[in-house]
């Protein structure tokens, strides 16, 4: 079954974090690996209906991948809204950026639920965290 990944570069305070190479050079190791295995990367201009007619294929073992940027920001975001995602890699940076682009909005229905399938601390405090969509919201869960 296909797969729809998110690879985020956040700061502390949930801003999108671009060029950051000489600071975190493993996270673009990171990024070089989940480009590797992706079979597609997805991009702001990505048609989102070829999308969900592949992903209604379940012989389809595609994965498809979307670098978080503030460019692709509201395809993700729509992505989101439709629960086309399965899976997102978060690599927060131990920095307070204060401004710029966020990533999730406050306001994305409808409420999924997401469990935390690993997370790591590299040696410059980068924590890498995966989370996979488990189901809709349910407070029970909670």
């Amino acid at each position: 079954m296909a797969k729809v990944q998110i690879f985020a570069v956040q700061s502390i305070d949930g801003y999108m974090v671009e060029g950051c190479k000489e600071q975190y050079p493993s996270l673009y190791d990171e990024r070089a690996v989940l480009y590797q295995g992706a079979t597609f990367i997805l991009n702001a201009d990505s048609p989102l209906s070829m999308l969900m007619e592949d992903l209604e294929n379940e012989c389809n073992d595609a994965v498809y991948l979307i670098e978080a940027l503030p460019r692709n920001e509201s395809i993700i975001n729509t992505m989101l809204q439709m629960r086309l995602v399965d899976e997102i890699v978060i690599c927060t940076v131990p920095v307070m950026q204060g401004n710029g682009t966020r990533l999730f909005r406050t306001c994305i229905p409808p409420a999924t639920c997401w469990e935390s399938e690993s997370t790591s601390i590299s040696k410059n405090g980068t924590v890498r965290t995966v989370f996979r969509k488990i189901g809709p919201f349910d407070k029970t869960r909670v």
